[in-house]
């Protein structure tokens, strides 16, 4: 007979320690169906913070071993969010409202004639499509909500400046929804009068995004002043009007050629792969067949852990995580609106179901859009 190690009698021991949690994990689950088929007959909530915050408490302090405590609490955090999980099973899914998409619509954008949002609107919509141009990001929200626009087109993120937070807090308040997306290659170009020569500029307008971008060859022009200006073709219109040779502006080869500019240096932004993703908004969720792209928007309790637990709900759902940002709450210190995109469909019940037990917990949870990635 072969002689056991002291490590194999203890992996054994370890082994009938685990049939027991295994046997034990079945009866709390079992519970944990029959506390939501009652909270589903009573009207009650899924989730209550101050409930599982005190059983949490509760728990860690039946271990006696201290070195544990946290551990402890760990693997009864996991057990809840199963719990949760099991008894949001027994809650019916709200109807998410939708709309169809709007025949031969007018698409509101922010700057002017030749601007790079302006190329996204012909990119996604076409090149004969009625535009109405504004002066901001928040009169395009406006335009909408108005009744002036169908759609709008805005920027939402750059891939050598991040996120457009201005386009992110109106995401977060103006109550549209995204409907698709667009993707735009950006090239920026330093551009002046005809007789303008780079020794002779002393200022230098565009889109604050446009100078962040350029920044680094902005650097090596000297005794330029940077001024920020609200719209990049805006800036090539601006030096178009001022005739003044020693002002020049950041925009595109089109804004170029459109205000009879020169262009002095092309391909001025520090990384050659620039492009930025421009939003497609609407007044009503559109839920095509082939949208693959679920962006959500979402406030959380103010306590540890709490995203953690949201993500957990994609996880276990096997919905890939595309990306995710934060925006400070305007009315609260140090609290945060959180977006978030994921792979799926709002037609799929898996994806349904993730977010109805990701809204348990979240203070709000609000569905921007699901629209087919570009």
């Amino acid at each position: 007979m072969e002689n056991k190690t002291k490590l194999d009698m203890l992996r054994e021991e370890i082994n009938s320690i685990d049939r027991e949690i295994v046997r034990l994990y079945e009866e709390r689950m079992n519970a944990a169906r029959q506390v939501g088929k009652y909270k589903k007959e009573h009207g009650m909530e899924v989730f209550v913070a101050e409930r599982e915050k005190e059983v949490l408490k509760t728990r860690k302090s039946w271990v006696e071993n201290p070195a544990y405590q946290m551990g402890a609490e760990e693997l009864f955090e996991c057990l809840m969010g199963i719990s949760r999980t099991l008894q949001h099973e027994t809650v019916p899914q709200e109807a998410l409202p939708s709309g169809e998409p709007v025949e031969n619509p007018t698409v509101a954008f922010s700057g002017v004639a030749g601007c790079y949002a302006e190329e996204a609107l012909k990119k996604y919509f076409g090149e004969d499509t009625k535009s109405v141009s504004v002066g901001s990001f928040e009169e395009v929200f406006t335009a909408l909500s108005s009744g002036r626009a169908d759609y709008g087109v805005v920027p939402v993120e750059n891939t050598s400046t991040g996120a457009i937070d201005d386009v992110l807090d109106l995401l977060g308040t103006a109550g549209l929804y995204i409907v698709g997306q667009t993707v735009i290659e950006i090239n920026h170009c330093l551009m002046g009068l005809p007789d303008a020569e780079l020794s002779e500029l002393r200022e230098v307008y565009s889109h604050p995004q446009g100078l962040s971008q350029s920044r680094d060859f902005l650097k090596t022009l000297e005794n330029i002043k940077q001024i920020p200006y609200y719209n990049t073709a805006a800036s090539a219109k601006l030096v178009k009007d001022e005739q003044d040779k020693s002002k020049a502006a950041v925009a595109s080869r089109h804004a170029a050629e459109l205000y009879g500019l020169k262009i002095l240096a092309e391909g001025i932004n520090q990384k050659d792969n620039n492009h930025t993703r421009f939003a497609v908004i609407g007044k009503h969720l559109e839920i095509a067949d082939e949208a693959n792209v679920v962006s959500i928007e979402l406030t959380l309790k103010h306590e540890s852990g709490a995203l953690k637990r949201v993500l957990s709900q994609f996880a276990q759902a096997g919905l890939n995580l595309l990306h995710i940002e934060s925006r400070p709450l305007a009315d609260k210190n140090f609290e945060y609106r959180f977006f978030i995109d994921f792979d799926g469909n709002l037609k799929n019940d898996g994806v349904q179901d993730a977010l109805q037990k990701a809204k348990s917990d979240c203070l709000t949870l609000r569905v921007l859009g699901n629209y087919k990635e570009n």
